[in-house]
């Protein structure tokens, strides 16, 4: 399977939730896909995590992964803009912004 082909026709908000360590999708296909995408669109990648985003003191210290989905849902739905982003979770909570051009 690949996004190759696809990721074009997405034209609604997306948003991905992704472990640094994700072993069934490494994150340099996930960036890559990303960066690829014109969608509005926000990576979150939560250091030290896999796949199963959660466990890890990123998850528990930023953004709780459910929480935050459910926010981020509930803001589309109400037509809040937001801004293309990837956002790298640090251990200690602390977001590292950075934009998608």
């Amino acid at each position: 399977m690949t996004w190759e082909g696809h990721v074009d026709k997405i034209k609604m908000p997306y948003l991905c939730l992704a472990g640094e360590f994700d072993e069934l999708s490494p994150l340099e296909h996930t960036e890559r896909m990303f960066q690829a995408m014109k969608a509005p669109r926000q990576l979150v990648i939560y250091a030290d995590s896999r796949h199963s985003v959660g466990g890890v003191p990123a998850a528990n210290l930023g953004p709780v992964p459910s929480i935050y989905t459910a926010e981020w849902m509930a803001a589309r739905f109400a037509a809040i803009p937001f801004t293309n982003e990837r956002w790298f979770v640090e251990p200690t909570g602390r977001i590292v912004k950075t934009l998608f051009i």
